[in-house]
């Protein structure tokens, strides 16, 4: 009962917070996707701002742990990641073409990753109303801080751009499109009700033959998922795909080896599956346990390697799918380690002729809804990893961990109004390395830092210990 009074007492003070503003909403026009109101974009003026990248001494000894096998030890040096610019609250979304796209709650951030990104403009408001209030309160500059102040900071917005010239971006319930850089955006699709903040997983945009691809995140059980496809850069979308089968989409990610379009998604055992997209239909090479629970695969040469997302788990294991086994009907995946939180995103990248793949971990508060009755979470640490091809992708080594930044709300059900506020590392790759971006983290919150290539170079020429993980192959 104390809990429900603290959610229904939160509630009431932010929705009268944002009650006293209504005056200052203003006129909204017609929503050209179902007639709802919905504000005229805005056309903020360029904010150009440009700052050199400054050295940031990563705190205390880098820990270098190779999972699997119990050897840890400390380089007895610290490290210095380069920190992109000087803002501390970014969400980023990616590198394309040589520049970083990155947001800081509605304002959307683009330019070279050589200098900070520069704000190019706000997504606006969609809609009047409950579902505008909702939107000021999970994604609005003046709004969402208060919520963030209890619940911690969660992200909201997606942003990537197509080759068509477009901008297309998501938040809460809403796809919108730019087709002047950002400056100003137009509605173009609703998402199911129940999406989260941030509307689909950064993880599940992806561009394929000419085609953009979403893959829908309803929280609803009852609900649909989706995959839509924008054959115009993102102003208009259309269904190729329903899965009455699953909870929502975690990712859409094309393989760039074979040109081949890849699908994951969960969450309780049968729906986590992964597989291609095929002739316009879905067709799992493996699933049916959380073994098959991926949220963001990584392609490499030799095959598909994923980690296991789930928050109920003792471990969750990072797995491999050899290529030989696509075809097989009844694959063999292979057991690379093994984590402790649940493992959401990924990377991969070259340095010189070797490849690496680089994970992240998330500390997720609360428990699954879709786990058993006495499942138990004890937090973690949002840690990124990676490995190479040298070791068979073996020998793990931990790059930066994280704590979650402490909250009221920690402990306590927030109910369906509020979001849970998850800590992640999300992850993207440049000339010069990979970017970290801690996100809701106890330090390094907000801010984007390079791993340079040259770092992964030494990983190789330190005094690891001889032995590595068999890698034992298991038959699910």
């Amino acid at each position: 009962m104390a809990d429900r009074r603290w959610t229904t007492t939160f509630v009431m003070y932010s929705v009268t917070s944002v009650i006293r503003e209504l005056p200052a909403l203003g006129r909204c026009r017609p929503d050209p996707t179902d007639g709802s109101p919905s504000v005229a974009p805005v056309s903020p003026p360029l904010v150009p701002t440009s700052a050199t990248p400054v050295a940031v001494r990563h705190r205390g000894p880098i820990t270098i742990r190779l999972l699997g096998i119990g050897a840890s030890r400390e380089t007895g040096a610290t490290d210095e990641y380069v920190a992109l610019g000087t803002r501390y609250t970014m969400n980023l979304h990616g590198v394309y073409e040589g520049d970083l796209y990155a947001s800081e709650y509605r304002t959307v951030y683009a330019g070279p990753t050589a200098d900070e990104p520069a704000a190019v403009g706000d997504l606006p408001r969609p809609v009047g109303g409950k579902q505008g209030i909702e939107f000021r309160l999970k994604v609005t500059e003046r709004w969402k801080p208060a919520v963030e102040r209890f619940v911690g900071r969660f992200p909201s917005v997606n942003v990537r751009p197509t080759a068509d010239g477009t901008l297309v971006a998501s938040a809460v319930r809403w796809l919108y499109v730019s087709t002047d850089g950002g400056r100003s955006w137009d509605v173009t699709r609703r998402l199911p009700a129940s999406s989260g903040p941030v509307g689909v997983l950064p993880s599940a945009f992806c561009e394929h033959d000419g085609a953009l691809y979403v893959g829908e995140y309803p929280l609803d059980g009852d609900a649909t998922p989706r995959v839509l496809r924008s054959r115009d850069g993102g102003r208009t979308w259309a269904t190729a795909l329903s899965l009455p089968e699953v909870r929502h989409v975690h990712a859409i990610e094309a393989d760039p080896y074979s040109g081949d379009l890849w699908l994951t998604t969960g969450d309780a055992g049968e729906e986590c599956r992964i597989g291609r997209i095929c002739d316009g239909e879905f067709e799992a090479v493996g699933g049916g346990s959380q073994r098959w629970r991926a949220v963001q695969p990584v392609f490499t040469p030799t095959g598909l390697i994923w980690g296991v997302d789930s928050v109920y788990a003792d471990e969750n294991a990072v797995f491999e799918l050899p290529r030989s086994e696509f075809e097989s009907g009844d694959p063999t995946v292979r057991r690379l380690t093994e984590m402790d939180d649940s493992i959401y995103y990924g990377a991969s990248l070259t340095v010189g002729d070797e490849h690496w793949v680089a994970l992240s971990t998330a500390v997720e508060p609360g428990t699954d809804s879709t786990g058993p009755d006495d499942q138990q979470s004890d937090g973690g640490r949002a840690t990124v990893v990676a490995a190479s091809a040298a070791t068979d992708y073996t020998e793990w080594v931990e790059l930066a961990t994280y704590r979650k930044r402490r909250v009221p709300a920690d402990g306590r059900p927030v109910g369906s109004f509020l979001p849970a506020a998850s800590a992640y590392v999300f992850l993207a790759v440049d000339e010069r390395g990979l970017l970290l971006n801690p996100y809701n983290t106890a330090s390094d919150d907000g801010r984007i830092l390079r791993v340079p290539r040259r770092r992964f170079a030494e990983l190789h020429g330190a005094d690891t210990p001889t032995a590595t993980a068999t890698g034992t192959p298991v038959i699910d």
